[in-house]
């Protein structure tokens, strides 16, 4: 059986609105302390997010007040900081889309990742701007840029981690849609695509799920083609890593919602225990994604990592932090 806390059931309750009600969500969440609630949320990416949520639902304690407006300032301006940095992405040379950022509502990233057609060409132009290179990757064809008082900005030409590809370019960009972040209408992949983008990167980069990103995902769904992104995934020999994420997917949302969200796929309950949030991936399933995609050589240059994670099992802590805590 497994064991919601407090807390995670008080998140849900103030993130309902991201995707919808969960089954057992805590209702009288004003008697308990708002600290924890928000660093939860703080771990997860929404902490901002949240905090206006709890406000707005008027569950605060006057004591509580002034943490909450103090989180709610600082989430304001690192969301100025992400509008001043779409301003200047808009103003790149030919087609870009912005991947793995935009969840929703309005997130405070660690960067902004951006595709673009010509790599170069957007470096120059930011450059320009007044951003400078901190890296440059060569074997992937990206770029991480930063500049003062705005967000950071990650360049790539094609999606690709771990030194190797997850997917088409074509089917990446076809038919991407517009959004909204942080007041900024920008472009974001066609839904099969993000889909596949976040399970991609999920199980070979941060190896942690986020709550935010989670829920993102569920809404996603009932607009995601199975058969098209399995088809995806099995042209790039990571069908069997797709599978288990849908797995483990569907244990969440029948622990949280009462109900599978692939109702269509066999399932077999993973979850025991007390859910956390980050949810680290276990490390069997580390060890068949890195042998399911063939991926040998770069776990060895990435050793010492390798060793830490699944001696520990936790890929979040000392590895990640979220932007609003940057």
């Amino acid at each position: 059986m497994s064991v919601i806390s407090v807390d995670l059931q008080c998140v849900l309750k103030y993130a309902e609105n991201l995707y919808r009600k969960a089954i057992f969500s805590e209702n009288n969440c004003r008697q308990y302390n708002k600290t924890p609630i928000l660093n939860l949320a703080a771990r997860n990416n929404f902490r901002y997010y949240i905090a206006r949520e709890i406000l707005r639902s008027g569950n605060v304690r006057e004591d509580e007040k002034q943490d909450i407006d103090k989180v709610i300032k600082e989430g304001k301006n690192g969301l100025n900081k992400v509008r001043r940095a779409l301003l200047e992405v808009n103003e790149l040379p030919g087609e870009y889309l912005i991947v793995k950022t935009y969840r929703g509502f309005p997130r405070i990233p660690g960067d902004i990742d951006v595709l673009t057609e010509d790599i170069n060409a957007s470096i120059l132009k930011l450059e320009q701007a007044g951003y400078y290179v901190r890296d440059y990757d060569q074997k992937e064809k990206s770029a991480l840029l930063e500049k003062a008082q705005c967000a950071d900005i990650h360049l790539h030409h094609r999606v690709t981690w771990a030194w190797t590809y997850f997917m088409d370019n074509d089917f990446v960009w076809e038919k991407p849609r517009i959004s909204n972040l942080a007041g900024v209408e920008i472009p974001i992949p066609n839904p099969d695509a993000d889909f596949l983008m976040h399970i991609a990167h999920i199980n070979y980069e941060p190896l942690h799920i986020l709550l935010s990103e989670l829920l993102y995902l569920f809404k996603l769904i009932p607009d995601v083609n199975i058969d098209r992104i399995k088809s995806e995934a099995t042209r790039y020999r990571w069908d069997g890593v797709l599978l288990r994420t849908l797995n483990l997917f569907n244990d969440f949302h029948n622990i949280f919602f009462g109900c599978l969200c692939f109702s269509e796929l066999p399932f077999r309950k993973v979850i025991k225990g007390e859910v956390e949030f980050p949810f680290f991936l276990s490390r069997g399933d580390l060890v068949k994604n890195v042998f399911e995609k063939r991926l040998f050589l770069y776990p060895l240059l990435k050793l010492g990592k390798v060793i830490k994670v699944l001696l520990s099992g936790d890929p979040y802590s000392g590895y990640y932090t979220p932007g609003e805590l940057k």
